[in-house]
This record gives structure tokens, sequence and C-alpha cells, in this order.
């Protein structure tokens, strides 16, 4: 996925884990897979979404049971999460710098949102 020679940014957030920014030599459908646990969906956030930041779960990973990790408004994500860019043609695509610091500005309002909500639940 990424040209021959080249590293291959993206981010992964487990849950109850704060991100993971590293390179790998390509990020091939196999290691996506490995990363989630099985069968990968592709989740549409419209913030990430316009910048050109592809997000990727486990597609069973509610009938799993794996551990909840962001709630992006109604949507409940589940088990490891990866950022990954997006290219023209819709291929994966190793993350820039800028979509690295909007992803972490992004966790960071949701992990926010979420430690204001169960505040507010118990007061």
């Amino acid at each position: 996925m990424s040209r021959y020679g080249e590293s291959f940014r993206m981010i992964v957030k487990w849950p109850c884990v704060p991100m993971h920014d590293f390179t790998n030599d390509d990020a091939s459908l196999e290691l996506l897979q490995i990363i989630v646990g099985g069968d990968v969906e592709l989740i549409r956030i419209p913030e990430l979404n316009i910048a050109l930041i592809d997000v990727f779960v486990n597609m069973d990973g509610r009938d799993k049971g794996l551990d909840p990790n962001l709630q992006v408004g109604e949507m409940l994500l589940v088990g490891p999460v990866i950022f990954l860019g997006s290219g023209e043609s819709g291929e994966s695509i190793s993350l820039t710098q800028a979509q690295v610091e909007l992803i972490d500005s992004w966790l960071n309002n949701v992990l926010h949102a979420r430690r204001r909500d169960a505040e507010a639940d118990r007061g």
C-alpha cells in the first residue's frame, strides 16, 4: 500500500489505553485483521473523513464482546480502532503529521466528552 522502501504510519487506539502511533512496512488487510482480531469494517466519521482519514474496527466486535473503546455520537466503537490515511482512489495510505495531530485532537475531544457525560450522570 505504500511505495517500496517507505514506512507506513498509522494510529491504533486500543480500549483503555492512549493512542499508539507507529510505522510499519505496509498496512495490508492481513495486518489490519491481526490488529482488530477479525474481519475489518470501514467506519465513516465525518470529522475525520473530511481530512481523508479512514477508521477501521472489527466488523463483529460487538458480537464478540470486545471491550468498549470510543463513543462517537450514537455509535460505540469496540475493540482496537485503526486510523489510516485515505488516498484519492480510496486506498489506504500512510498518515501525514497533520492527520496524526488531527486524530490526537479529535480523540482528546471524544474522551473529554465521555468524562464530562459520566460526571454529569453522577452529579
